[in-house]
């Protein structure tokens, strides 16, 4: 297989995949395991095709992402599926380029958060009452929680485009 079909073969296999897992996300605040399992055997697939890049580099960019993304995991910031995504994109982008694959997803992120901030903030303050802010206990539910794959695909669409390097 040529490189180029290979090429395009991968994006295929990154787009259809992530927006699915945008879909889920969006719809269900989660991330369900056998869609990001299908989703990495199909990296490791296309890493062992002639024209991949090898199961070494893919493997390096899926645990570079797992551990860039990990923190945020056990800081409560994202859900352990948003962490499997992003490993799996990693996995897609491999060793060479997942550096720069985690840094654009970051920034989505965070113009997403401030994005998603916002739109709460304006959500709350159209429905306050007429002397004070209206109360609630501060806890995440699922209708309040980010749906963080749209900031995955995000910086993967940001990397395709050659951002950051």
């Amino acid at each position: 297989m040529s490189d180029g079909l290979h090429d395009a073969l991968r994006g295929t296999v990154w787009a259809l995949g992530l927006l699915a897992a945008v879909g889920f996300d969006t719809a269900h605040r989660r991330l369900p395991n056998p869609l990001l399992l299908a989703l990495a055997l199909a990296a490791l697939v296309l890493a062992l095709m002639p024209a991949g890049m090898g199961l070494q580099m893919a493997l390096r960019g899926g645990v570079v992402a797992l551990l860039f993304f990990l923190p945020g995991y056990v800081l409560h910031r994202l859900g352990a599926g948003d962490v499997k995504l992003a490993a799996v994109c990693g996995l897609l982008a491999g060793g060479d380029a997942v550096w720069g694959l985690c840094l654009a997803i970051a920034v989505a992120g965070g113009a997403q958060a401030l994005l998603w901030q916002g739109a709460l903030w304006w959500q709350r303050w159209r429905t306050a009452p007429l002397l004070g802010w209206p109360q609630h206990n501060g806890a995440l539910t699922a209708a309040t929680r980010m749906p963080y794959a749209w900031a995955v695909a995000g910086g993967s669409l940001l990397q395709g485009l050659g951002w950051p390097f």
